[in-house]
């Protein structure tokens, strides 16, 4: 008799262990996909963040820019929010972008000391 359970026992573990084998097959391919959206979600936040803050930076740096045309900034602190996006930017990005980003800012800060530079010169004629 014993023979007999043996053989008919064989398909059931057979099964069992099919059954576990594939659980554990799609555990890993669904673990694998998930890490994988993981990881592309965080490049996109990373890309948002970026975006934003070189877009902001490159506007307050235009507005900047166009103002000095008018008058030069009164204070520092007129100045302060292109600083601001400066050091975000030196936090986030490459070493092109930074170097970059010191040019606008150096033009930025020179479009501003230059209108100072020149009504002075006016004042003292």
């Amino acid at each position: 008799m014993s023979p007999q359970v043996n053989a008919g026992s064989i398909p059931v573990f057979a099964g069992i262990l099919i059954t576990l084998l594939g659980g554990f097959i799609s555990y890993l391919t669904n673990k694998s996909i998930k890490l994988k959206e993981w990881q592309l979600i965080l490049i996109k936040e990373d890309l948002t963040i970026r975006q934003k803050i070189y877009s902001d930076f490159l506007s307050q740096a235009n507005k900047l820019i166009l103002f000095s045309t008018q008058e030069k900034a009164s204070s520092v602190k007129e100045l302060d929010s292109i600083i601001n996006y400066f050091s975000q930017i030196e936090i986030l990005a490459t070493e092109e972008v930074i170097e970059q980003s010191k040019k606008v800012v150096s033009c930025v800060l020179a479009s501003n000391t230059q209108l100072t530079t020149s009504k002075i010169k006016t004042s003292t004629i």
